[in-house]
């Protein structure tokens, strides 16, 4: 819920390098997780490594420090909450001096300032809110079931943790990377280069239980890396198409759906994979994909 108006502030600030900024907010959100992750695991059970994963959900000793974390866990938020919204301004109105900031989002000699209300009436919302749509429900079906996929031939579990926590770094890299690539060469061959890599990347993970565990962590770092474009690079453009006054709305407007996405990936996911199999499963990704792609390809940037 937060990090839609936090997103829209910094790139309120920072009209001239609103790719770069949208890459920047977005690498923390996983970063943010890492952390509060560890910190869970230190209060709740520090010596997880060595216990047996019956005694972790059965031991009184264990059980006991749950409600304590828990608000030790909750006071940490609230005081992260508090900083936040006595850091946090809104950019003041922009003077005679700025007008050079807002011809990013400036078209001809018209600034285009559109509501809510307004964009869903247009092309443009459609093809890139269906075009985010296919690629969040792609991105879901990998999130809920690569660690389920690595477990038929990775019986390593401290491996298997070192996988997600790379993904988790190669998402936040990966949207630096593609917020700075789109401030050159823009979203629409930022979008195409990511999604043309996930084609190529995607067909190659039938050869990870071939060659072994080391090679499913270069392919899971590679794919994340691709996969963090959307949301690296995608509220830019809305913020630079459709304006800056509504761009907290408008941004919403086309995220929501991706909720949408997230649920239908953990209702279908494991149905999926055992009704067509693994391959089955990797060939329907490559088609949600693909319909992305189409969509962006299609996509004028004018």
């Amino acid at each position: 819920m937060t990090y839609v108006p936090a997103l829209a502030m910094a790139l309120k600030w920072n009209p001239k390098y609103l790719p770069i900024v949208n890459g920047v907010v977005s690498a923390f959100l996983p970063i943010g997780s890492i952390i509060l992750e560890h910190f869970e695991t230190y209060l709740i059970n520090s010596k997880i490594s060595r216990t047996e994963k019956r005694e972790y959900i059965t031991s009184d000793n264990i059980l006991e420090k749950i409600p304590r974390s828990f608000l030790m866990i909750g006071l940490i938020i609230l005081l992260t909450d508090i900083v936040s919204l006595i850091l946090v301004s809104d950019n003041p109105e922009s003077s005679e001096e700025d007008d050079d900031d807002m011809r990013y989002f400036e078209i001809g000699k018209e600034i285009l300032e559109f509501t809510p209300s307004e964009i869903i009436k247009t092309k443009t919302f459609y093809q890139l809110l269906f075009a985010l749509f296919f690629h969040t429900l792609g991105f879901s079906f990998i999130f809920n079931l690569y660690i389920d996929f690595s477990e038929y031939f990775i019986n390593d579990k401290c491996f298997l943790y070192w996988i997600s926590f790379a993904a988790s770094i190669s998402y936040s890299v990966g949207c630096i990377i593609w917020g700075i690539l789109s401030h050159f060469i823009g979203f629409r061959g930022s979008f195409i280069i990511a999604i043309s890599l996930l084609l190529v990347e995607i067909p190659c993970v039938v050869f990870t239980p071939l060659v072994g565990k080391e090679f499913f962590l270069v392919w899971i770092v590679l794919v994340y890396l691709s996969l963090s474009v959307s949301f690296a690079t995608l509220p830019a453009e809305i913020f630079r198409i459709f304006g800056s006054n509504h761009c907290e709305g408008n941004i919403a407007m086309i995220l929501t759906p991706t909720c949408l996405a997230g649920i239908m990936s953990i209702i279908l996911s494991h149905i999926t994979a055992h009704a067509i199999g693994w391959v089955g499963l990797f060939g329907l990704l490559i088609l949600l994909f693909f319909f992305s792609f189409i969509l962006i390809i299609f996509y004028r940037e004018d």
